[in-house]
């Protein structure tokens, strides 16, 4: 491709001038001369092989001979080198795969082509071109950090992680294996279905509360969550008493069934255990009581331990493996062992279990350190308008106009007297608050943000953040490419700040280090969320808990039950008030999985929450044309690039261009195409535009590699009407360096 390149970069010209020389003698020719002059200047327009009966052109003869020899030799390079340079790309390809980390993480993400290689290699065949695309692909969404792989994305531990960053260095192995908790929990409702010991069965309540003199539940259906009204049992008041007294002295709101079954025998002065053991049955199938033997999700294996035989070798993989730190080498292992469970203990092996790794490197951060040093400033000025409007502020609209409708100002209900009318009329509610789901004030920061360009100055900046309102110190944390040489940062993503990120790494800390709180501040209180996916699988950060499955209270310093929950109206704004000592909470969210899809009863709780934020640089603006190119200049700020340069491509033009079955003349025509019209450079990121479609991700494209043709070639046949094309910046000079080879890499700068 080098090759083909140096000879465009010669022939374009000469052809060119030998365009303008014919073009000169056009009007002095005789006609049988005109139309040979014409078949040879559209053959140089076009830069194909001149007609043989151009020879007697004297004057052009050097030029033309030096243009023979450019147009051979690139014809020679397309067919006699063709499969040298495919050769060349296998070659290359099977260096890569022959990785145990590349392998490992292509059979957990991409079973079908692991399975297609492992048959090649069986058998001895070559890659067939399908294959070295697929390989391609592969390697290029993780090169865009379009689709992080396992194995290939690594965190460097800072300062946030606390001590066990600064220990990290004490585990030899870089990777942390992370069973599905899903999968966990399946085994423990298997053995739950047994008889077992009932001093290991544990028993939590659920969210229990008195209305109108009469006793309801929270209970989940089939149709979502509702509250529901209970029989009069007696024995509701005494449980209700017992769990918040176990709760009151400071442990874990929960007894085992024995526990219960003596306590509740001892207040009620029942004189045998039938009575007792007959009514806890008949509140477990009225879902009162939810029966559990996992209090740790770090730790499962010990709970699970002994109750079914059948199940001991699938406990046994949980207690070595489940949050082990251990090196890439050794994972092989583990994925025999788990295949062994699955072939001889099929009834006590769950459908999903798997793993997951967290990859870790210790490389040093001092180049880090003092990019995000230099980039401080710069972001906290941005700040305001970076978190103008976020991933649930459609949600937090509508949560805020509810609770003003059902109240009054300086009043107050209990919350979940507020979530029952909410869970009853939720459709109704919906449907009539619609209307807060936009919001026009953001809609016009956007559009003034939008039709900026080039660089703006600090007065650009601080007019912007007077008009957006938003609060000038809501903490965030800004992700994204920095370039070491250019000294750029490429704002990619806005999260949450307060270290919520990392929440998900290095998950056998007790808690994630957090600011300490003022006393007069308002108390936070953490969501506990069932971990029931692995993004809510999170250490935790703060001491007090609150949920609506006590299951997940322990370890908590202390449990809030949603029943002490008040909600009040203050200067027009919804207030959560501890019922008991009146102190004001504050919810706080940590998982990854975005709150959103979160149900209904936590969403309520998180008034002021916010996973991540909208850029309102970024623009999604459609195409002005349907045929023609369009460059959208960048937009920096200091050292911030707010949004790239990109030129928006008609996607039938590319259709048309790479219709060729022979993918490196496809190749030279996209090079030739990209090197003419667009900019003179090989990598770039590629995104699908489709009006009809969510904006798809970006992915690496390199003009100069037939592979990476081939996979824009088959992403163009999907519907996209356009497609975006930006620099890949930081170009190679300006990646993260380590061990003396560049990797792509993006700094998280909490500001």
């Amino acid at each position: 491709m080098s090759e083909l390149a140096r000879i465009e970069s010669e022939l374009v010209p000469l052809a060119g001038q030998l365009v303008d020389v014919i073009y000169a003698l056009v009007p002095h020719a005789t006609d049988a001369h005109r139309r040979r002059l014409l078949e040879i200047k559209r053959a140089a327009f076009n830069r194909q092989p001149l007609p043989e009966h151009c020879r007697h052109l004297a004057p052009l003869s050097p030029d033309l001979c030096r243009y023979r020899e450019l147009v051979l030799r690139k014809q020679q390079l397309l067919t006699q080198d063709r499969e040298v340079v495919l050769g060349e790309l296998r070659q290359a390809l099977a260096e890569r795969i022959g990785a145990t980390d590349f392998r490992l993480a292509l059979a957990d993400s991409s079973p079908a082509l692991s399975a297609a290689l492992r048959r090649r290699e069986t058998t001895g065949a070559p890659f067939s071109a399908r294959d070295c695309r697929g390989l391609y692909a592969y390697v290029c969404r993780f090169t865009a950090k379009a689709n992080p792989l396992r194995l290939f994305t690594h965190l460097i531990p800072g300062a946030w992680m606390g001590e066990a960053a600064a220990n990290r260095a004490d585990s030899s192995g870089r990777c942390e294996v992370v069973f599905s908790v899903d999968a966990i929990l399946s085994i423990e409702r298997k053995l739950l279905e047994r008889a077992m010991d009932a001093r290991r069965v544990r028993l939590a309540l659920r969210p229990l509360f008195r209305k109108d003199g009469r006793w309801q539940v929270l209970v989940e259906r089939k149709e979502g969550w509702c509250s529901a009204f209970l029989p009069d049992l007696s024995v509701l008041g005494h449980l209700r008493a017992l769990y918040d007294q176990r709760r009151d002295s400071g442990g874990a709101p929960d007894f085992t069934r024995t526990e219960l079954e003596h306590a509740l025998i001892d207040r009620t002065a029942a004189t045998g255990h039938s009575g007792v053991e007959t009514a806890i049955d008949r509140l477990l199938a009225l879902g009162v009581l939810m029966p559990y033997v996992i209090e740790d999700m770090r730790a499962p294996a010990q709970a699970l331990r002994g109750v079914d035989p059948a199940s001991e070798r699938v406990v046994d993989c949980l207690d070595r493996w489940h949050l082990a730190r251990v090196d890439v080498p050794q994972l092989p292992a583990l994925d025999r062992e788990l295949a062994a469970i699955r072939e001889e203990c099929p009834d006590a092996c769950p459908d999903g279990l798997r793993y997951y790794v967290n990859s870790y490197a210790d490389d040093n951060l001092n180049d880090a350190e003092q990019a995000a040093a230099e980039l401080f400033e710069t972001l906290r000025e941005l700040r305001p308008l970076l978190t103008a409007e976020s991933n649930f502020s459609p949600h937090r609209r509508v949560i805020h106009r509810f609770f003003a409708d059902e109240l009054q100002e300086g009043t107050g209900r209990p919350y979940l007297e507020l979530l029952a009318i909410f869970l009853r009329r939720r459709v109704e509610i919906l449907d009539r608050l619609k209307w807060t789901f936009h919001a026009p004030d953001y809609e016009a920061l956007k559009r003034r943000c939008r039709a900026l360009q080039g660089q703006l100055d600090q007065t650009d900046v601080r007019h912007l953040a007077a008009a957006c309102g938003s609060p000038p110190d809501t903490p965030v944390c800004c992700v994204g490419p920095f370039d070491l040489e250019k000294r750029r940062f490429f704002l990619s993503n806005i999260f949450a700040g307060e270290h919520v990120s990392v929440c998900r790494y290095l998950l056998g800390r007790r808690q994630q280090p957090v600011a300490e709180q003022r006393r007069d501040a308002a108390l936070d209180v953490e969501l506990a969320i069932p971990p029931e996916n692995n993004l809510n699988f999170v250490v935790r950060r703060f001491d007090v808990g609150c949920g609506f499955e006590s299951r997940w209270a322990h370890g908590y310093r202390e449990w809030l039950e949603p029943s002490e929950i008040e909600v009040r109206l203050e200067g027009g704004r919804p207030r959560y008030v501890h019922a008991r000592t009146g102190r004001h909470l504050r919810f706080r969210y940590s998982g990854l999985l975005q709150a959103q899809f979160l149900r209904a009863e936590y969403q309520l709780l998180l008034a002021d929450h916010a996973d991540s934020y909208r850029n309102p640089f970024a623009s999604d603006a459609p195409a002005r044309s349907a045929t023609d190119e369009e460059y959208r200049p960048g937009l920096f700020f200091g050292p911030v690039c707010l949004r790239r340069e990109s030129w928006l491509v008609p996607a039938d033009t590319l259709r048309h261009l790479l219709a060729s079955r022979d993918i490196v003349t496809a190749t030279v025509a996209l090079h030739r195409l990209v090197y003419e019209r667009l900019a003179p450079r090989d990598l770039w990121f590629f995104r699908l535009l489709s009006p009809t479609a969510h904006a798809r991700k970006p992915r690496l494209l390199d003009v100069a590699s037939p592979l990476s043709v081939m996979v824009l070639r088959h992403a163009l046949a999907d519907r996209a009407a356009h497609i975006a094309l930006s620099p890949m910046e930081p170009g190679p000079e300006g990646l993260w360096q380590a061990g003396g080879e560049g990797y792509v890499a993006e700094l998280m700068v909490e500001v």
